[in-house]
């Protein structure tokens, strides 16, 4: 009866994917009605050249992936990359759910580490999502929407979530604070590294549930103790 006085469901939430091949990232986006999980696949197109782009993206998020692609061939020497992979081959971005429009610059992130993968041939944990706006000389920069991006993140079953590290608005910071690390396979050879490195942010924690967690336990706690030290 419920079913029938709702109507025809619209669409069900993104669930993540259980393995992902190299070249595919996840990333988050904020959309109208809260939050979303969407996936950044990364092909090489050989004996072609260029960038093509696919999955009705908006200008902002085709800026994004041309910075995304110079951020990965200027440091390409630094991720393990072959020079000839670059030269010799095109790319093919497409984010899936191309029916649906999508823009802004918080891929960045994601668009860099399916790159990175796919270059390298490591897949990204696909236990990880990640948001951020990437810069051409590897920043992460703070991004809106981080409540409906984490909650759509719990909604389809995303064990981690990697942000920037300011996430609020104001003045700039300097670059060392306002960068963080992209989650990548630990373990791994110095290959298997391009994947954390792909930012250009390094020795900076990752921001997972459980750490906030902690965090907010740690305050709490905290405030408890002031309060009692107040009394005294």
């Amino acid at each position: 009866m419920l079913s029938v006085l709702r109507g025809q469901e619209r669409g069900r939430p993104e669930r993540s994917r259980q393995t992902l091949p190299a070249g595919v990232a996840t990333g988050l986006a904020w959309t109208e009605s809260g939050g979303d999980v969407l996936y950044v696949e990364a092909s090489l197109l050989k004996g072609q050249s260029g960038l093509k782009l696919t999955g009705q993206l908006g200008k902002v998020m085709k800026e994004s992936a041309r910075a995304a692609l110079s951020y990965v061939w200027a440091h390409a020497e630094e991720l393990g990359i072959e020079p000839r992979q670059l030269r010799d081959n095109g790319v093919h971005i497409h984010v899936p759910a191309g029916a649906v429009p999508k823009d802004g610059p918080s891929a960045g992130v994601a668009l860099v580490t399916a790159l990175a993968s796919l270059y390298c041939g490591v897949p990204v944990s696909a236990e990880t999502a990640m948001t951020g706006e990437i810069t051409l000389s590897g920043l992460v920069l703070r991004v809106g929407g981080i409540k409906e991006k984490v909650l759509a993140a719990r909604r389809a079953g995303v064990k981690k979530v990697v942000l920037p590290r300011d996430k609020r608005a104001g003045p700039a910071r300097p670059a060392g604070e306002r960068a963080c690390r992209v989650g990548h396979h630990p373990g791994r050879a110095r290959r298997g590294r391009a994947a954390r490195d792909a930012a250009g942010a390094r020795q900076r924690p990752e921001v997972t549930y459980e750490s906030r967690k902690r965090e907010r336990r740690n305050s709490s706690r905290k405030r408890q103790r002031q309060k009692g030290e107040n009394r005294r």
